[in-house]
Parts: C-alpha cells; sequence; structure tokens
C-alpha cells in the first residue's frame, strides 16, 4: 500500500447515505444537506475509457470528468483504503471510537457449494478385464504381504470354517464295497452278457445320473426288448418314454441307430474298426476309415467301433465284453480263460468317466495293487490297505481317491494273504 492511501471508516448518517468518519459531526450539529440530484451517464474520454458524465441543473456548471474510485470494504476492521494524495501513511480508524454512530453490518460468506455432478457425465464403470486386473493385482499385494502368525493359526483351527467341497466328477457316487463282495454296483455288471443292452444302457447314462436313467432304460427295454424291435419301433413312442430326461428326439434316434446297425453289421471277432483319438491321440491315425482291421493286425481298433464311438461306451463294453466276443474267456474277469497267466481286457483300461475309475481301483485292489487311474501305474497295497478294503473300512476322499476309515492294527490273517 502506498503512502498516499488513507484508511476511512464509513457509517450511516441521517439520510441513509455511507459517508467517511472525518465527515460526521457530533449529534448536536445540523445534519449533512442534501446534494443536488444528478444523473450519470457513460463517455469516453480522449484516451477511449468509460468515464461518468454528471448531469447537472442548468443553473450550475458542468464539471471535468473525474473517474470514479470504487472503494474496498475490509471485512475485518469495517474500513474503507480511500486514495488521498494529502496523507502521507496510511492510519487505522477503529470503529469503536465512534460509538454513537450506526455500525455497519458486514454480510457473510457464503458457504461453498460442493460442485454440481451431471448425471450425463459419471464415472465410466469398470469393465470385467479392469476387475480382473484388480483382483489379478490385490492377489499379488496379498501374497507379497507377510502373514501374521495368529491369523495362520485361526484360520486353520477355526472349527466354523467352511468345509472342502468334494471335486465334481472324481469322486464315485457308490460307496467303496468289501473286496469280498460279488459286484460293485454297476449296472454294466448285470448286462455283461448282452453287449447290446449294454450299449443302450450307457448310452442312458450320458448327462444323467444313473438314479433317473436306469429305471426308464428298463421300462424302454420292457417295451422293446431286442434289437430288431427297437429299430422297428415308432420313434415317437420311443420319445414318450424317455421324455423326461431331456434330448428325446436324439437319443430315440441315437437308440434306433445302435439297433440297426447291430442288425446289419453286428460285432464279430476278426473285425475291428479304428476310431481316431481312442484311446489315445494318435489312435487310429493310420487307418482309413470304414477299413477292418484283422486280429493279424497289430493297430488299435475295436470290434464295435462302427456303431459308435463314445468313449464311455467303448470303455464299458472293453471292460465287460470284449473278452467274451472274442471267445478268451467266459466272464469279463478272465473266467474259464485256456491261456497261461491271461490279462483280462479290463486291466489294460485307462477310463475317464469317475464310476468305472473306481470299480477299478477296487478290481485292481482284489488282486493287491493299489491303482493310480490317471497314469496306469501300480503298487502293491500295504497291509493296512488291504485289511481296510476287506473289512469294508474304504471310502473315496475329495479327490476320487481311496482313504482309510479306521486303519486296524496287526496283520492280515493267513487266509486273506496275497500269493
Amino acid at each position: 500500500m502506498s503512502s498516499a492511501n488513507k484508511l476511512h471508516c464509513f457509517v450511516r448518517d441521517s439520510s441513509g447515505r455511507f459517508v467517511p468518519t472525518d465527515s460526521v459531526k457530533a449529534s448536536s450539529e445540523p445534519p449533512t444537506p442534501t446534494l443536488p440530484q444528478t444523473r450519470s451517464s457513460a463517455a469516453r474520454d480522449e484516451k477511449g475509457r468509460f468515464t461518468k458524465q454528471m448531469s447537472l441543473p442548468k443553473d450550475q456548471a458542468p464539471r471535468e470528468p473525474v473517474d470514479e474510485v470504487v472503494p474496498a470494504t475490509s471485512q475485518e476492521h469495517g474500513c474503507t483504503e480511500i486514495e488521498d494524495s494529502e496523507s502521507e501513511a496510511p492510519q487505522l480508524i477503529d470503529v469503536s471510537e465512534a460509538q454513537s454512530l450506526e455500525p455497519i453490518q458486514i454480510p457473510k460468506a457464503k458457504a461453498k457449494r460442493p460442485p454440481t455432478k451431471s448425471p450425463y457425465f459419471l464415472l465410466p464403470p469398470v469393465t470385467p478385464s479392469k476387475r480382473k486386473a484388480l483382483k489379478v493385482k490385490s492377489e499379488a499385494l496379498a501374497e507379497s504381504s507377510p502373514k501374521k502368525e495368529d491369523d495362520e493359526d485361526s484360520t486353520t483351527s477355526s472349527p466354523q470354517s467352511s468345509p472342502k467341497k468334494r471335486s465334481i466328477g472324481l469322486v464315485s457316487c457308490i460307496p467303496f464295497p468289501p473286496l469280498a463282495s460279488p459286484t460293485f454296483g454297476l449296472i454294466q455288471e448285470k448286462l455283461a452278457s448282452d453287449p447290446f443292452r449294454l450299449l443302450i444302457a450307457v448310452t442312458f447314462l450320458n448327462r444323467t445320473h444313473a438314479k433317473h436313467a436306469i429305471p426308464v432304460y428298463y421300462a424302454l427295454m420292457e417295451a422293446y426288448p431286442t434289437p430288431e424291435s427297437l429299430a422297428e419301433a415308432n420313434k415317437e413312442d420311443i420319445v414318450d418314454i424317455i421324455r423326461h430326461l431331456g434330448f428325446q428326439n436324439q437319443r430315440a434316434e441315437k437308440y434306433q441307430s445302435y439297433a440297426k446297425k447291430w442288425l446289419s453289421d453286428p460285432p464279430e471277432k476278426g473285425k475291428r474298426y479304428a476310431i481316431k483319438g481312442y484311446p489315445a491321440k494318435d489312435s487310429g491315425r493310420d487307418i482309413k476309415k470304414d477299413e477292418i482291421v484283422t486280429d493279424a493286425d497289430e493297430r488299435e481298433a475295436w470290434e464295435i467301433g462302427h456303431i459308435t464311438s463314445g468313449r464311455y461306451a467303448l470303455d464299458s463294453w472293453r471292460i465287460f465284453c470284449r473278452d467274451m466276443l472274442r471267445g478268451l474267456a467266459t466272464g469279463w474277469n478272465g473266467e474259464d480263460s485256456k491261456e497261461e497267466n491271461f490279462q483280462p481286457e479290463w486291466m489294460r483300461v485307462l477310463p475317464e468317466d469317475k464310476e468305472l475309475r473306481a470299480y477299478l481301483r477296487w478290481m485292481w485292489l482284489k488282486e493287491g495293487f493299489e491303482w493310480d487311474p490317471r497314469t496306469g501305474e501300480k503298487d502293491v497295497a500295504g497291509v493296512g490297505l488291504m485289511r481296510a478294503a476287506i473289512e469294508g473300512r474304504i471310502a473315496w476322499d475329495d479327490e476320487g481317491g481311496m482313504s482309510v476309515l479306521d486303519e486296524g492294527i496287526g496283520e492280515v490273517s493267513e487266509e486273506l494273504k496275497l500269493e
């Protein structure tokens, strides 16, 4: 602030106008005379600036235009700065000295409002890719951050923690039977001597639970007991029987297709057909379509390869029917085989179905081996596992493996020891 500036305090006079305190006299003095009414208008001066011109009455002489000085009110002291060339230094006059005058009411500052958010310019939603990136980032941060020992202990020992869910597609629905049981509990065991019905039954089990599919299968076989009757049946009649299982039209067409192929070209010994990708990915690649492979040929091919190419149907047929079709045994476990050290077909099958895997675990344990369904490797079963299997104390774990419920103590008796 320059030395030419001087602070003046403004108050209202008796006429209600703001005037400096210097011009206000004692209350006993007469009021300030009223100035003549004038009119102001804007005009440009020689330099092009807008100035106010006062319109005076005719009896008064006009004055030179003067730039109006707009005072700035100081909210802190209720004073105003006015340029005064005569004053040498700014002086501050307190309002308390003029208590008889009417004080100035300083308007309160308005509170700032938050910026208005337009509904048309909202933040963009988080896309799934961003959510995934955020999730990966948060998981990485969680892994990198050290865990407290108390948290780890509380997590592992908390009784309220949710139990681990079983893996779908790995755990068998059939309880592990004792090794002395004559059957495991599969429908294929009952139909091993009738390969056509076995083929129809395993087709029923595709995409359908056994407790829903098996009763409908028996109803269909009761209505059409032979391949001839099924092939000549009305498709709509078959659809009415199997409708509530779903895919009824596709199923009916497949059942009748199996029956017609079975009648026109039944499976025979010495006539095999390749299936590309079964049992291994490179299997059947070197065999032409509809090419018949004889038993003298060492390439992989199957007697029912011209009827079906489903892995579950092929695995079931190999386990329970192939040895009897080829005349190598009277049963699927090598019964009445004339070959020395005969190995049944089921020992060479690596199924992907959970029920067939469970069945082969049970069959291999009868032979005294613990079998790995993923690789086909086997190890000699331990004494504790064999005792639990004989006593029926084996249960399926969450991954489809075997676990002993209550392992016994002691050795297996002489009658139960493996040769």
